[in-house]
């Protein structure tokens, strides 16, 4: 059986940028259920592909409403693909969608993905929410999506509930909080891994998870500079700790007055270095004692 869509509702002036992706879900013919918050989210998410030719996968049809949704919302030049691991979904076929029967966990569906419609924009995981799932959506998503391309996880607030066997380590949020010391790691280290090499950034809203792959940006960060001369101003950040500046001013006049030779000057200045990073690594540990209760 095929559903037929009714167009009475539909217009070309709804896929103009006068109507808001709220106001359009009210106007669909297809069922459809999100949750409010993600109306504000998805606005600013989308707003740059309507009326662009963009390309749109989602993992997660059921009634087909969002399907019919993002492609009403962006407009004649968006392509817009389901996944769905239930065969029903083929009675919603329409020349709004295109419809792809598979299983989100298994790695033949995102080869076949590939084949048949290249890279996408926009993927959105609106699956079946477990760890499992939802982590090997992301996994094999940064292949499948373009440079400046995004992922987008709805219902990450699974990943606090005991029907899905959380909270726990392998929690979908917890694996997203080790794609944020993926992505900080650059700072130190050329990337290597898939994920490092690959998302430039992530982003949390409530309930959803967004990451953007940009592999030309991932690479490891090098400091530099509109000038080639130092600053003069100094370093102030420790100007309020009395016995940082006590130290360093003593260390320093001593230092300077009573040693002449280069060399034991330079093996000095190394050894008042050390000095001052340990004070520190005291200082900091003790602060972070007062810090406990913003982390409760």
């Amino acid at each position: 059986m095929t559903i037929n869509i009714s167009t009475r509702c539909y217009s070309e002036n709804l896929m103009t940028n006068q109507i808001s992706l709220e106001e359009l879900f009210h106007t669909l013919p297809l069922k459809v259920k999100k949750y409010e918050n993600y109306f504000p989210a998805y606005e600013q998410i989308l707003q740059k592909y309507r009326n662009q030719e963009v390309k749109v996968l989602e993992i997660g049809v059921l009634d087909g409403g969002s399907l019919l949704l993002w492609r009403r919302y962006l407009g004649s030049g968006a392509t817009i693909v389901g996944v769905d691991i239930n065969p029903r979904v083929t009675e919603l076929e329409s020349k709004e969608f295109d419809l792809v029967i598979g299983d989100q966990g298994s790695k033949e569906l995102w080869q076949r993905l590939k084949s048949l419609y290249g890279q996408f924009d926009i993927i959105i995981d609106d699956g079946g929410h477990t760890n499992r799932q939802q982590l090997l959506t992301l996994v094999n998503s940064i292949d499948l999506l373009k440079d400046g391309g995004k992922l987008v996880v709805e219902d990450t607030h699974c990943s606090y509930m005991s029907v899905f066997g959380n909270p726990s380590r392998y929690s979908f949020v917890n694996f997203a909080f080790k794609v944020v010391h993926k992505i900080n790691s650059r700072f130190f280290d050329t990337p290597l891994d898939l994920i490092t090499k690959s998302v430039f950034s992530i982003a949390f809203y409530e309930s959803l998870v967004v990451l953007e792959v940009n592999r030309l940006n991932c690479k490891k960060n090098k400091e530099t500079s509109n000038f080639s001369t130092p600053s003069t101003r100094g370093d102030h950040r420790y100007k309020n700790d009395l016995v940082y500046t006590w130290i360093e001013k003593r260390l320093t006049t001593f230092f300077r007055l009573r040693i002449s030779n280069n060399r034991l000057k330079h093996n000095l200045k190394f050894v008042k270095s050390i000095f001052m990073k340990n004070y520190l690594k005291f200082k900091f540990k003790k602060e972070n004692v007062t810090l406990r209760k913003y982390f409760k």
